[in-house]
């Protein structure tokens, strides 16, 4: 069976799995982030034109990865609260998007071969989580950061710690453990989209929009 692991946003991490067997981590074919390459506001000045102009371009380029993968299901990342109200609205609407266009065109996917995993569910059945030596290098770097901006500099420069380990630091050491890569941070979309798409294979459970 051939898994397409969304994780949708204006830069979308998508990943293509065949499974194995069970128990089994799954292959790992191909895996890419695609970017929309302009803001809601460069697309279009007006709104909400803008939010349906650049839901739309990116609803396309998310369809267009089904079209190249042809997978036997599409599991998508269950939508998170955002940042700000003007990237919550943008995410809702790509997500609206994609799902129309998916529709109209490969409608056999929104009968029963598309499924929604909470982020929450995917880390839990892979074990992902900030280790006792991430939280300790996070705490160094929270006391060095509230004494002064030189102090931080400091303590970065002297114990070669860069900065704080977030969930997605921890996504893509994950995968590259598992899989033998070298993604960088900068690949976090794509990395989460594999767990998502590893976890579904191992049995996470699927979301019903509660």
């Amino acid at each position: 069976m051939k898994i397409l692991a969304l994780d949708i946003s204006s830069h979308c991490g998508w990943a293509l799995l065949e499974t194995v067997g069970n128990d089994e981590l799954p292959k790992l074919l191909e895996y890419e982030t695609v970017h929309l390459g302009q803001t809601v506001f460069e697309v279009s000045d007006h709104y909400p034109t803008n939010y349906r102009m650049a839901s739309g371009l990116m609803g396309q380029k998310i369809v267009d990865i089904v079209t190249k993968t042809r997978p036997d299901v599409i599991v998508i990342e269950e939508i998170n609260k955002a940042k700000n109200r003007w990237s919550q609205k943008y995410l809702d609407w790509i997500h609206i998007k994609f799902l129309d266009l998916l529709i109209e065109k490969y409608p056999q996917y929104l009968s029963k071969n598309l499924f929604y995993i909470d982020s929450s569910q995917w880390r839990k059945v892979l074990g992902i989580q900030l280790t006792k030596e991430d939280k300790k290098k996070n705490a160094i770097i929270s006391k060095a950061k509230n004494i002064s901006v030189d102090k931080l500099k400091e303590v970065k420069k002297t114990t070669g710690i860069k900065g704080k380990v977030n969930k997605k630091h921890v996504a893509v050491r994950w995968v590259n453990e598992k899989y033998n890569l070298t993604l960088k941070q900068k690949d976090n979309d794509l990395a989460e989209a594999a767990c998502l798409g590893i976890a579904y294979a191992l049995g996470a459970k699927t979301c019903n929009g509660k």
